[in-house]
């Protein structure tokens, strides 16, 4: 159970407090914002708009569903995306509709299973250990899929504002790469000054910079090199 919530406050610049109501979410599950407000996890809602945050319980995946998953986010369209969890053969997307409450599946991408959704621009994409692909709502249509170097997961993934896809690996925090989609290549990415004791969360602030977040501690992250 988890009843604190900190948020970025940019004037004062310093984490601080949120009052909300306690809620049950995994260490590792994702939260996202959809187009009616609130955020999501696979297992409650938050709502930002109330003081203290509103929180309710609410099931993503199916309730007859044993395991649901882990990845999730929002998409350009504002709706949620998860991948299947019961997709054989390839991958598809389970999409939930916030505004209407309607349940959708995507096209399949056929190849091994990615677990983690990140939205990056106008595409909702997928990484796993074996590599990232792309997802257009509004076309229903998949990108080819590309190899990741390394064993990297979405645990220490993100998009920053410059469009690349940011990816710790998994043994070492001090090691990041980034996909450019342009150039169609990985680029080495120097790391961050300060040592990390886990692998970081890339986040795009409201300030339009890049931030690492670990459990201990969280900074700009500037890349530089490639």
């Amino acid at each position: 159970h988890i009843d604190q919530v900190v948020a970025w406050s940019i004037g004062a610049s310093e984490w601080v407090q949120v009052s909300a109501g306690p809620f049950v979410s995994g260490t590792d599950f994702q939260f996202a914002q959809g187009a009616d407000g609130l955020i999501y996890s696979y297992e409650n809602t938050l709502d930002p708009t109330t003081a203290p945050w509103t929180t309710a319980p609410f099931k993503l995946a199916d309730p007859s569903e044993p395991y649901a998953g882990i990845g999730l986010d929002a998409g350009p369209d504002g709706r949620i995306y998860r991948p299947a969890t019961w997709s054989r053969g390839g991958i598809e997307l389970e999409i939930y509709d916030p505004t209407t409450g309607a349940r959708d599946t995507s096209s399949r991408l056929p190849g091994p299973r990615l677990d983690c959704v990140l939205r990056g621009g106008d595409a909702v994409h997928l990484v796993g250990l074996v590599g990232i692909a792309s997802y257009r709502p509004d076309t229903d249509t998949w990108t080819e899929r590309v190899a990741t170097p390394g064993d990297r997961d979405c645990n220490g993934a993100g998009f920053g504002p410059d469009g690349r896809l940011y990816l710790a690996a998994m043994w070492s925090a001090q090691d990041i790469v980034a996909w450019d989609a342009e150039l169609r290549r990985w680029l080495t990415v120097e790391p961050p000054e300060a040592g990390l004791h886990f692998r970081p969360r890339f986040v795009t602030g409201p300030d339009g910079r890049l931030w690492a977040i670990d459990p201990e501690q969280s900074f700009v992250f500037t890349p530089g090199g490639e």
